[in-house]
């Protein structure tokens, strides 16, 4: 009867480590996603930026072009740019002769 106790305990202790363990590895699992999550959200902003430096030095180098062969092009003011939304409409696919 000992015995059977014994072995019972070792059972026990065995499943009980056996789930710690398993809890561990999930939590360090929901750990690593968070950080890979973290990585991309910085990556994608990091690659907003870098486009939004390379617009400004495109538009700054074309600036300074056009004033040193004294363009007469004015610049626009922001109150006389309007924006059309897209239309809703049906869109119309084109097909290129090839693909028949």
């Amino acid at each position: 009867m000992g015995y059977l106790v014994l072995v019972g305990v070792i059972f026990a202790i065995t499943g009980s480590a056996y789930v710690y363990v398993q809890n561990q590895h999930v939590l360090k699992e929901d750990r690593k996603r968070a950080i890979e999550d973290e990585i991309a959200a910085l990556d994608e902003e990091s690659g907003q930026l870098q486009r939004r430096i390379a617009a400004r030095l495109v538009h700054s180098e074309i600036y300074k072009s056009l004033r040193r062969h004294r363009s007469t092009l004015e610049r626009i003011p922001a109150a006389a740019i309007t924006t059309i939304p897209p239309a809703d409409g049906p869109t119309v696919e084109v097909r290129d002769a090839s693909d028949e």
